[in-house]
Order: C-alpha cells, then sequence, then structure tokens
C-alpha cells in the first residue's frame, strides 16, 4: 500500500503522487510565466509543452520496461506497476518537445522556458520521493537521516532503513540543488 498523505472523501491521496501531481502543475505555471514574459507565441509553445508532458510521461515509464524483462508481465502491469524514471522523464521531455517544436514550426529556443519550470517541478516532486523513498546510502555524516520502524517498514528495497543506520538526505540535496 502506497503512503497516503491525506483523505478526500474517503478517498487516499498517496504522498509520492500528490507531490508529483503539485510539482508538474507549477511547471507548468512557471512555463507559461517566462513564455509570457519572454513574449513567445502562446499558441506554439502550449503545443510544444504538451509534447514536452506527453513525451516526459512515456519515457518516464519505458525507461523502466527492462525491470521487468523476462518476466511476464503485460503491458497493463507494466502501466500500473512498473516504475518511473526522472532520468527517462526528462529525456522524453526533451525528444517531445523537439519534435513537437518540429511539427508546429517553431524554431526559436526554448530551454529558457523550460530550464525555471523544470527546476520548479523537480524539487515539489522530490519531496513526495523524500517522503516515501529510500532516502539515500550509509553515511557517518551528523546530518544523516535515520527512519522509524513504522515508516522504515513502508520504504521499499531499504535495509539500511529498518537497522536504523543514519543514511544521507539524498532528495534533499537535489532540491537545494
Amino acid at each position: 500500500m502506497l503512503p497516503e498523505l491525506f483523505h478526500v472523501a474517503g478517498w487516499g491521496v498517496p504522498t509520492h503522487e500528490f507531490f508529483i501531481g503539485v510539482g508538474i502543475m507549477v511547471g507548468v505555471l512557471v512555463f507559461f510565466a517566462e513564455a509570457r514574459r519572454t513574449g513567445a507565441d502562446r499558441e506554439k509553445v502550449s503545443a510544444i509543452a504538451a509534447g514536452a508532458l506527453i513525451g516526459g510521461g512515456i519515457f518516464a515509464k519505458i525507461s523502466t520496461v527492462w525491470q521487468f524483462a523476462g518476466d511476464g508481465a503485460s503491458l497493463s502491469d507494466l502501466y500500473l506497476y512498473g516504475g518511473r524514471s526522472v532520468l527517462g522523464g526528462l529525456a522524453g521531455a526533451y525528444v517531445g518537445a523537439e519534435v513537437t517544436k518540429r511539427i508546429v514550426g517553431y524554431r526559436t529556443s526554448t530551454g529558457d522556458l523550460f530550464a525555471p519550470a523544470v527546476a520548479a517541478a523537480m524539487a515539489i516532486g522530490r519531496v513526495g520521493c523524500f517522503l516515501t523513498e529510500q532516502i539515500g546510502t550509509t553515511t557517518s555524516m551528523p546530518w544523516g537521516i535515520t527512519v522509524g520502524p513504522e515508516l522504515a517498514a513502508t520504504i521499499p528495497n531499504c535495509p539500511q532503513c529498518l537497522t536504523g543506520q543514519p543514511m544521507h538526505p539524498s532528495f534533499l540535496y537535489e532540491i537545494a540543488f
């Protein structure tokens, strides 16, 4: 069962997915604020943003398919239970944006529109990762984080969580970066 952040009308809202969703929404808002600020063609950059989101979503999923190779998993299993990769998502967003730029005939660079949007979206999304995934590798540094046994039981593939060893707060490093 996924850790839930809160409930709405009896439905549990998964922590990780909540922060990913909020991150994407903020990223889209930042993207359009930058587009407005720079005077970019709103219709074309809207299509490019949609292409980036679609490409990012697809590549985030398919970049983890190799984990299931040979397991006999169906496409629906891969969609429902497969992982997601930040790097796959970034690569897919880039491909999606570039393909869409060619389709709509937009020759101006869009990196200046995407950079602050991606940074904001990733910082917010990584909060969800920090709260629900393996925090990092073990450390002897004084800022190492340990998790209690109840939380450790909800974090998959984290033996150091179960033993109470301090870990680098890797996601917090990424958020600060």
